[in-house]
């Protein structure tokens, strides 16, 4: 196996606000965004999805609220 080939010596997944909650689309405080609240676990679910692709993952770390109200 070449070094390039070699696997990862630590695969982890970050998320961080979720901000899911049953409530329509928002404005963020300076309205640059649209916060999109029902669709945050679907997002979820998209990343944990691409995780699986690849080598387990050691852990996973979420680095805010998971609900937004």
């Amino acid at each position: 196996m070449t070094p390039s080939a070699a696997l990862p010596a630590l695969r982890f997944g970050v998320v961080a606000d979720v901000q899911y909650a049953d409530v329509d689309d928002a404005w963020n405080f300076r309205r640059t965004q649209v916060r999109r609240y029902r669709q945050a676990l679907d997002a979820l679910r998209a990343a944990v999805e691409d995780w699986q692709q690849g080598p387990p993952l050691a852990f996973v770390a979420d680095l805010g609220a998971v609900r937004g109200q």
